[in-house]
């Protein structure tokens, strides 16, 4: 993709889940880790069946909490219980099954690809900051247990915030953490509505990681990237 900069780069805010970590893993290996443990419960079901229904109801509901119309405990409890639900599987453990959902999935948190790298390349180049829809205990854990919370000067949770992205205020919350405008940002993300479009709306410029090719028309994105390391395309850098 032709690359659209125009204007001087003060700092970079990344995404977090699916972008620098992979969340996907993460959230995968604890599933199977539930799985295993609750096997009674899910007698005469597939790992494959259950975790299906589970992906769909948590996107489900992650968008209601994007939107505002549901809390972060009614999404905690009901991805798990509205799965169950379904299947037809007894219900009664689900905030149990939740809580060590939640625990097993702090265990497996990986990087994607190139991360460090990446960060390692623009550290002292740029501010770089951190811009997740995420639960902000968990996003901070993350940040600790991986190792890369030395490299943010500032890491902005939505429920700190009070918004979730693609809300105004949580890009606006960032950029005046740096005493910048949104033009002189770049946001990293691979949710092309939360995190470009969002990002967009508000003025910055945008990159979109996109690893699995995802098919976007007519694309806002300032660039879209396969990799960590074609984001030094931004800067003309090898």
């Amino acid at each position: 993709m032709k690359v659209k900069k125009t204007l001087k780069i003060k700092a970079i805010f990344f995404d977090l889940d699916d972008t620098l970590l992979d969340h996907s893993f993460a959230e995968l290996q604890a599933q199977k880790e539930i799985f295993r443990l609750y096997k009674p419960i899910f007698n005469g079901v597939s790992f494959e069946n259950y975790h299906e229904t589970y992906v769909k109801h948590n996107s489900k509901l992650w968008e209601l909490i994007t939107q505002e119309k549901i809390t972060k405990t009614y999404l905690r409890l009901h991805r798990i219980k509205d799965t169950l639900e379904e299947l037809n599987l007894n219900s009664e453990k689900s905030m149990e099954i939740s809580d060590n959902y939640i625990e097993i999935y702090s265990r497996n948190f990986s990087l994607s690809e190139g991360t460090v790298e990446i960060l390692e390349h623009f550290k002292n180049q740029f501010p770089l900051g951190i811009i997740t829809n995420g639960f902000g205990e968990i996003q901070v854990q993350k940040l600790e247990k991986t190792g890369l919370k030395k490299y943010f000067q500032t890491v902005i949770c939505s429920e700190n915030v009070g918004k979730m992205k693609p809300h105004p205020l949580i890009f606006e919350t960032a950029t005046k953490s740096l005493n910048i405008l949104p033009n002189e940002a770049i946001y990293v993300g691979d949710n092309y509505n939360a995190d470009i479009i969002g990002g967009k709306n508000f003025g910055m410029q945008t990159v979109f990681y996109n690893p699995k090719g995802k098919i976007i028309e007519n694309s806002v994105a300032d660039l879209e990237i396969a990799n960590f390391s074609e984001l030094k395309k931004f800067f003309g850098s090898n």
